[in-house]
């Protein structure tokens, strides 16, 4: 029954990545962002335990996660659209006329690291921090619902992060699918 539980949670996840990415490279960019996903889940999760904190809550993890996130979907522009062909969809179809566009394009992409991990981070240290604090002003009552939206917000989280991986893959590999 475990197994069967575990198979539909990982072919839901495998069809929404494949929904955003696409069928091309959706089987591709899966092991990546279902690991990230998973990843997050628990990192969020052991912020839950008692005397403990979320490894995410803290800005290297977070930015390690977000430049992961970033180097993975450039690789698959690179990969789909060959180095050339990844470079002119900064132009955005408009050639020369195109290069202011391209210039804010580049620093979106830049920033997006940072905008990843400290969403990331971010969101879980204040979690915590609110949970921790509401678990201090009634020690038996209140923490049990709050270590259940806790759940609720760890997980939240975590598929955001992997449906933001998810639609930068996409609008990456996306200039390939239009030429096909």
């Amino acid at each position: 029954p475990i197994f069967s539980v575990v198979d539909l949670l990982v072919e839901g996840l495998y069809n929404l990545i494949v929904g955003i990415v696409g069928h091309h490279y959706g089987a591709d960019a899966f092991p990546f962002i279902a690991s990230v996903f998973i990843y997050v889940l628990l990192n969020n999760l052991l912020g839950l335990l008692p005397l403990s904190a979320s490894p995410s809550s803290s800005f290297p993890i977070a930015f390690a996660l977000g430049l992961s996130s970033f180097v993975f979907y450039n690789w698959m522009g690179i990969k789909a659209n060959g180095v050339a062909g990844y470079g002119k969809h900064f132009l955005m179809g408009l050639g020369v006329f195109g290069v202011p566009i391209a210039a804010f394009e580049l620093v979106s992409h830049v920033i997006r690291p940072f905008t990843l991990g400290l969403r990331l981070r971010t969101n879980m240290h204040i979690d915590h921090m609110l949970a921790g604090a509401f678990a201090d002003l009634c020690k038996w009552i209140v923490p049990v619902p709050l270590l259940l939206f806790g759940v609720v917000v760890c997980t939240i989280q975590a598929f955001l992060f992997a449906v933001l991986t998810a639609v930068y893959v996409q609008m990456a590999t996306e200039q390939d699918r239009k030429s096909t």
